[in-house]
């Protein structure tokens, strides 16, 4: 029998090729499609045969009406999607090895007529010809090298089944009408085509089950850590769970204020993971005492439950100098300094040049085995640009900096050996990929450069500024499809249009004000399109912008104009414009009496301008007068009150945060207590559906990288997100 796999129309073999399972035999019918198992197998496997596979997508809690489909870019032939075995968390890992191009699977033929009293779906063989990630490419057996008819399915979802699957469930084989002519009889067409064919393990969708269920269950307590202060951890419980993706809620909030997280991130810890380190914790007195007496409850969670990490072979002081991936910019790598060292490898960190916190709000805690931190030199070894202090003026050199604060630099030899770490990542590689600024979303994402165990991965449609590098063990990062499988939303690419500069808003709304009232003086000067129209468009700037309030100000795309039609059109306007001024002057002056008449009556140059700047100041103070008009009608709520405790909405009270103008959002943070901040969301016109979409490092900058700001800034808009209505909320979504 024949064990490697065939096309139609090919006649070689091409190889002996392993079976898909050690334990469980491929399918190879002798004459009829059915798998070839021995009666124990058989037995062992029925279970899966009698029930229907439910995927897990099909219990998902999240909104798949705007998931991002893959299919469009898969039509490229040059797509490539990460392959499955490098990624050790992800499901079917271990033995994706063994799908391969040329497997057979029985798939649902939606080529077929409607058959009289039969109410079941149709199914025919068809041939794996292409992976990416969990997506392959099938092609219907009978279609030879016509590919007209091929698609693409996730291979881990309902619609594939093993050969055999039908014959089991009496499920009807029937060929697509479109080649049911071709052959006189498909039962022997069938049978040759099969003979010697790889398909899919009887139990494979048993080991998918498996390998995307939890440790955890809803309801379970952990330690995670505080997003709004970096340097301790608080309790949370487990909301839901998404394909080992854990949705957490913070005990101690009002406002279901929460995070989201894989079982295996390093950010969450177990009941009493704290205490134990010596790690601060913000907890109930009730939470301490239980955990020093360790009197743990049915839902607590245990150390068990999470990643054992190996213990440093030196030891890291406090004062050391090093360089580490900055946890608020993950695109960033940047000079760091070991501020406190805890138990069992456990230390805080620093980046240098932030604005002191006295309290220590911006410390972070590494394990000293992660893969985010590096001894001094690396970047400069690896050709990756290392951000440098604050205020660092000059070309930074490691000994001169070291010197001038007598510091001293971690050694190398107490940091993990990765040189010989191997992967299967290549840059131009596709990915889902957790947004960690905001790790409820995945998003289309993009290898884009690999330094050793180092990935940096781009988001689609985004700037470089909002990279993450990432390692190549990442929890965070997913095969093509994932989201598919499991029932997670997945973020599609931005779609990349031209925008509106941001500090030309004010200057456009005075120039098209001022064109109102100077409009007389040049209206056969206006092209007929009308006034104002012109937009000044830019391409975005890298680092000054906020990107969430520029994706706000997108035009909608308009049709391309040639080079050659804008000539034309700028010949046509000089001309119509000295024809006009020629009639002007025929109609007006007829001779030199009338002119020097006319002269005497122009006002001077001067004149003219200050009656143009008095007119534009007019109508910007008729504009902010509107605004303040319609200001007074909107309820800005205090919802913190000096000491940063959270106040009391009124019931009554319509919270319209998505029709907030620039004023409202600067009314909103002085009476909150972040009057300084004002300034800068001024600068940049930040309106009130742009505030609901900040990211961190859109606060961050805009809180000149102050991360106490940042964080009571990002609370405050949390707060919001949490009293909006839910048609609001669905609004901001969509936006």
């Amino acid at each position: 029998m024949d064990s490697s796999p065939r096309r139609d129309g090919d006649d070689d073999n091409k190889g002996d090729t392993p079976s898909l399972s050690s334990t469980t035999p491929s399918s190879t019918p002798t004459t009829t499609p059915t798998p070839d198992l021995t009666p124990r197998e058989q037995q062992a496997d029925r279970q899966y045969l009698e029930e229907d596979f439910v995927p897990p997508a099909s219990s998902t809690s999240h909104d798949l009406t705007h998931t991002y489909s893959w299919d469009n870019q898969l039509a490229d032939p040059s797509f490539v999607g990460a392959p499955v075995t490098a990624f050790h968390h992800a499901p079917m890992s271990d033995g994706w090895d063994n799908i391969i191009v040329g497997m057979k699977v029985e798939v649902e033929n939606a080529d077929v007529d409607p058959m009289p009293g039969v109410f079941t779906a149709a199914y025919w063989v068809a041939t794996v010809l292409r992976i990416s990630g969990y997506k392959v490419l099938l092609r219907y057996e009978g279609f030879g090298q016509d590919g007209s008819k091929d698609f693409w399915l996730n291979l881990c979802s309902d619609k594939v089944h093993p050969v055999g699957w039908c014959a089991t469930k009496g499920k009807p084989l029937i060929p697509p009408k479109t080649i049911q002519s071709k052959y006189s009889d498909w039962k022997e067409f069938l049978v040759k085509r099969l003979t010697g064919a790889r398909t899919l393990p009887i139990n494979f969708y048993k080991v998918v089950w498996e390998s995307v269920s939890s440790v955890f269950r809803k309801g379970m307590k952990l330690e995670v850590v505080d997003k709004m202060r970096i340097s301790q951890v608080r309790v949370a419980s487990v909301v839901d769970i998404t394909g080992r993706r854990l949705q957490l809620s913070y005990d101690d909030s009002n406002g279901g204020e929460g995070f989201w997280c894989h079982e295996e991130s390093p950010l969450i810890h177990p009941v009493g993971w704290a205490r134990r380190v010596g790690h601060q914790i913000a907890a109930t007195s009730d939470y301490h005492d239980r955990c020093l007496m360790e009197n743990l409850l049915d839902t607590d969670t245990t150390p068990d439950m999470f990643p054992e990490y190996p213990q440093p072979s030196g030891v890291f002081t406090a004062g050391m100098k090093l360089e580490a991936v900055d946890p608020l910019n993950l695109a960033t790598v940047c000079v760091a300094t070991v501020m406190k060292v805890l138990r069992f490898g456990y230390i805080m960190i620093r980046i240098d040049g932030y604005e002191t916190d006295p309290t220590g709000g911006d410390w972070f805690c590494y394990h000293t085995s992660s893969p985010f931190i590096f001894p001094p030199g690396f970047c400069d070894r690896n050709n990756i640009k290392l951000k440098v202090p604050a205020g660092f003026e000059g070309s930074f050199n490691w000994i001169e900096y070291l010197a001038s604060g007598n510091s001293k630099a971690a050694p190398v030899s107490i940091f993990p050996l990765r040189d010989n770490h191997k992967h299967a990542f290549k840059a131009g590689m596709k990915v889902e990929c957790t947004d960690l600024m905001d790790p409820r979303l995945v998003c289309v994402s993009t290898v884009n450069r690999v330094v050793g165990h180092l990935l940096k991965v781009h988001f689609d449609g985004w700037e470089e500024d909002y990279d993450q590098w990432m390692d190549c063990d990442s929890v965070d990062i997913y095969p093509v499809g994932w989201c598919e499988l499991v029932g997670h939303r997945l973020e599609g690419p931005r779609m990349q249009m031209p925008l509106k500069n941001l500090k030309n808003l004010k200057k456009d709304r005075k120039r098209k004000a001022g064109n109102k009232r100077t409009g007389k003086m040049n209206k056969k000067r206006v092209p007929s399109g009308g006034e104002g129209e012109e937009e000044d468009m830019v391409s975005r700037s890298p680092t000054p912008t906020l990107h969430a309030v520029q994706e706000k100000l997108e035009p909608s795309p308009v049709k391309a104009v040639k080079t050659e039609d804008v000539k034309s059109l700028a010949e046509d306007v000089k001309a119509s414009t000295i024809k006009d001024e020629e009639d002007v002057k025929a109609s007006t002056l007829k001779d030199d009496e009338d002119v020097k008449a006319v002269q005497m009556q122009e006002a001077p140059k001067e004149v003219i301008e200050k009656e143009k700047v008095q007119a534009m100041e007019e109508e910007e103070e008729e504009e902010i007068q509107e605004e303040e008009e319609e200001e007074v009608q909107m309820y800005i709520p205090r919802l913190l009150d000096a000491a940063g405790n959270k106040t009391m909405v009124p019931r009554d009270s319509v919270l319209d945060v998505l029709a907030w103008t620039v004023g409202h959002v600067t009314q909103f943070l002085e009476i909150n207590e972040c009057g300084n901040q004002v300034p800068a969301f001024k600068e940049n016109t930040v309106n009130g559906e742009q505030l609901m979409s900040l990211t961190k490092g859109d606060l961050m900058r805009l809180a000149n990288n102050k991360i106490g700001p940042c964080l009571k800034i990002e609370n405050l808009q949390a707060l919001l997100k949490a009293r909006m209505s839910s048609a609001q909320a669905r609004l901001l979504t969509r936006n």
